[in-house]
């Protein structure tokens, strides 16, 4: 479950131009911390859950750092996300996103 975003930038790109009929975008850049439940059976698949320190409630805390891109106008979105997992922080999606 995510417990809390940290949002650290949130700022328009490509210097306002739009992108076919939708208008401009921005990035939001920050971090989600996460709780996670060391006796929930479904998390067993998580290597080492139990051994991690818990937290007051009895949870395990992470934190990942998120990059969203989004339409600036509400109304330009399409309510449809594309998530990519990464490792090490290594992006690939959009120069997969481009070659299409």
């Amino acid at each position: 479950m995510i417990t809390d975003l940290d949002i650290r930038e949130r700022a328009e790109i490509l210097g306002g131009r739009t992108y076919d009929a939708v208008g401009p975008y921005e990035k939001i850049i920050g971090f989600a911390t996460f709780e996670f439940d060391p006796t929930n059976p479904a998390n067993k698949n998580i290597t080492d859950l139990d051994k991690a320190p818990t937290n007051a409630n009895g949870m395990v805390e992470a934190r990942a750092n998120f990059y969203v891109f989004q339409p600036v106008n509400p109304d330009d979105r399409a309510d449809v996300a594309i998530l990519e997992v990464v490792n090490r922080g290594n992006k690939t999606l959009f120069n997969k996103l481009n070659r299409w």
